[in-house]
Parts: structure tokens; sequence; C-alpha cells
């Protein structure tokens, strides 16, 4: 057995362990995605609200904020 394919047999064996640990743990399963889709929601508030922010803090051209 070569390199690759050692590396294509174990690449195989991690997908399978994966498949079936998420067969046997679907609660941990929704429960990460649900961490991770708030996670994503929240990133996006706080990079909407700097953005808002940036836009409000702004010098016109008599020097005032």
């Amino acid at each position: 057995m070569n390199k690759k394919q050692l590396e294509n047999a174990a690449k195989e064996e991690r997908f399978r362990y994966f498949r079936e640990w998420r067969k046997n743990n679907p609660d941990k399963v929704k429960q990460h995605n649900r961490n991770y889709w708030e996670k994503k929601a929240l990133s996006k508030l706080k990079e909407e609200c700097d953005h808002a922010d940036k836009e409000t803090d702004h010098v016109d051209h008599k020097g005032n904020r």
C-alpha cells in the first residue's frame, strides 16, 4: 500500500467513524449545530453593529463629530 492509498484509507475510516458517531449521538449533533448557527448570527449582528457605528462616527467639514 503506497502513501496515497494509506491516506485515502485513513480518510475513509475517519468518515466512517464520524458517520457512526453522528448516528449514535443525534442530540449532540443538534446542539453543536444550534451553537454553530447562534455563533454565526451573533457574529453577523456584531459586524452590522460595528459597521453602523463606523457610519455614524465621522467628522464633518467643520471638525465636529
